[in-house]
C-alpha cells in the first residue's frame, strides 16, 4: 500500500453515483495531513469531521459550523489526529457504501447476537413452536411472557439461531435490562444496531432511515420495565414492512397483531417416579447437565435420585433456580443442597417470580447463597479445605 508521511495512503474510494462527499474542519494550516487522509471532495457535505481541540480554528470556519449545528441537516463526529480521522473515515466508509449500495452479507453490519455457552435443554417444542409463529405469514410480533428465571432470553436467542437464514438482513438482539425510561427506548436501539443519527434528527427517525426496506429480525429482550414503550415497537413496525420483532416480556405489549407464547417452568418428575423417567425429565436433565460443568463425573444413581427429583419439584422446574443450585456441586451433594432450601411453600417459586422483583429475588438470593456456600472460598468451602477466609459477596438484588 503506498505510503505517505502520515501512514498508509488510503486508494481512493468512488461511489457509483458520486454523492457521497467528506469534510474537515479546522484551521486550514494545521489540517494538511487530514485533507490528505480524507480526500475531500467538492460539494457540500452530509457527515463532518470537526478537529477538537481546535483553539486557533479560524472565524469563518468557525461561524460555518455554528451555521450547520443550527441548521440541524448534516451529521458530524470529532477526532483529535489524523489516525483517529483515518479509522473513522475507513469504518464510516464501509459502512455507508454496504448500505447505500448493498454488499454481498447485508446483515455484517449489525453486532453479534449473543451466543450461549451451554446447551437449550427441554425447550425444542419450545423453539419449534415459535420458530412458525415467527415465520408464518403475518406473524410479524411474538412475544414471549413467562416468569423472571424461566429462561425467555435463552428462548428468543435459540430461535434467532434458528431462523437467522430467513431473515435477508440478518438478526439485531437488543438488551433493555439497562433502560428505565420508556422514552430512551428508541435510542437505546438505534444505538445496540449501530445508527447514528443526522443533526438533529429524531431517534424513532434514525430507526425508520436504518430499518425501512430490510427483511430482518428485530429480538428485544426484557421489555416489561418499559412498556410504555410499546407503541415505539407498534410505529416500528408499521414504518418498515420487512421487520419481525420478537420480544421477551413478564407481561404482554397489547399491541395489535400481537402473538403470545407463554415460556413456562420445566416439567419436574412426579414423585414415585423410576430412574428411566427422571432421566428425561426436563428439569433434571437440566440441573444435571449443569452439575456436571462443575462436577464432570457426575450421574443419575438410585442413590441421588429421589434428591435430585425432590430438589427439582421444590424449585418448580425453574431453570434459573436450577442453574444456581447445579453451581454448588461443586462441593456440595443433591442432598445437602436440598437441606438448605426450605420446604416447598404454598405457592411455586415460579407463581412468586411472576409476582414482584422483590419475591423474585428472595427465591433466587436462597439459591444464591447456597451456590455461594459451596465455593472453595465460601462458608462451606473454608470448613472442608482449613480455610477461614471469605470473600466478599453479595447474593442477586441485595
Amino acid at each position: 500500500m503506498p505510503m505517505d508521511d502520515d501512514g498508509p495512503r488510503w486508494p481512493a474510494i468512488r461511489t457509483p453515483d458520486q454523492r457521497l462527499r467528506v469534510f474537515v474542519s479546522s484551521t486550514l494550516e494545521e489540517l494538511a495531513a487530514e485533507r490528505r487522509a480524507a480526500r475531500l471532495a467538492a460539494g457540500m457535505p452530509w457527515l463532518l469531521y470537526v478537529k477538537v481541540p481546535a483553539p486557533g480554528m479560524e472565524p469563518g470556519l468557525s461561524q460555518m459550523l455554528e451555521a450547520v449545528r443550527a441548521e440541524g441537516a448534516t451529521a458530524y463526529k470529532r477526532f483529535s489526529s489524523a489516525r483517529e480521522l483515518r479509522g473513522l473515515i475507513a469504518s464510516d466508509l464501509a459502512m455507508m457504501l454496504a448500505e447505500r449500495f448493498g454488499s454481498s452479507d447485508r446483515s455484517a453490519r449489525w453486532p453479534a447476537i449473543p451466543s450461549p455457552v451451554t446447551g437449550l435443554i427441554g425447550r425444542d417444542p419450545d423453539v419449534a413452536e415459535v420458530t412458525r409463529m415467527l415465520t408464518a405469514p403475518g406473524g410479524r410480533l411474538v412475544v414471549l411472557t413467562g416468569a423472571g428465571g424461566a429462561g425467555k432470553t435463552r428462548l428468543a436467542l435459540a430461535v434467532a439461531e434458528r431462523t437467522r437464514q430467513q431473515w435477508a438482513d440478518g438478526t439485531a438482539f437488543v438488551d433493555l435490562s439497562p433502560v428505565t425510561d420508556p422514552r430512551l427506548v428508541p435510542d437505546a436501539i438505534a444505538s445496540a444496531l449501530g445508527l447514528v443519527g443526522q443533526g438533529r434528527e429524531r431517534p424513532s427517525d434514525t430507526l425508520e432511515r436504518g430499518l425501512t426496506g430490510r427483511h430482518m429480525l428485530l429480538v428485544l429482550d426484557n421489555f416489561e420495565q418499559v412498556l410504555g414503550a410499546a407503541p415505539v415497537v407498534a410505529d416500528l413496525l408499521q414504518r418498515a414492512p420487512g421487520l419481525r420483532v420478537l420480544v421477551t416480556s413478564r407481561v404482554v405489549l397489547r399491541l395489535r397483531g400481537e402473538q403470545e407464547w407463554r415460556v413456562d417452568p420445566l416439567g419436574v418428575p412426579a414423585p414415585g417416579s423410576t430412574l428411566a423417567v427422571l432421566a428425561e425429565s426436563p428439569a433434571v436433565r437440566l440441573f444435571t447437565d449443569r452439575a456436571r460443568d462443575v462436577q464432570p463425573g457426575f450421574a443419575l444413581t438410585s442413590q441421588n435420585t429421589a434428591a435430585v427429583a425432590e430438589l427439582c419439584r421444590r424449585l418448580d422446574g425453574l431453570p434459573l433456580a436450577l442453574e444456581l443450585a447445579a453451581a454448588s456441586m461443586r462441593l456440595l451433594t443433591p442432598e445437602e443442597i436440598l437441606a438448605r432450601l426450605p420446604r416447598s411453600p404454598p405457592t411455586p417459586p415460579s407463581m412468586l417470580l411472576a409476582r414482584t422483583p422483590t419475591t423474585r429475588c428472595r427465591i433466587v438470593r436462597r439459591c444464591w447463597i447456597t451456590a455461594w456456600s459451596a465455593r472453595p472460598n465460601g462458608p462451606t468451602g473454608s470448613a472442608r479445605s482449613g480455610s477461614s477466609t471469605r470473600s466478599a459477596a453479595s447474593p442477586p438484588c441485595s
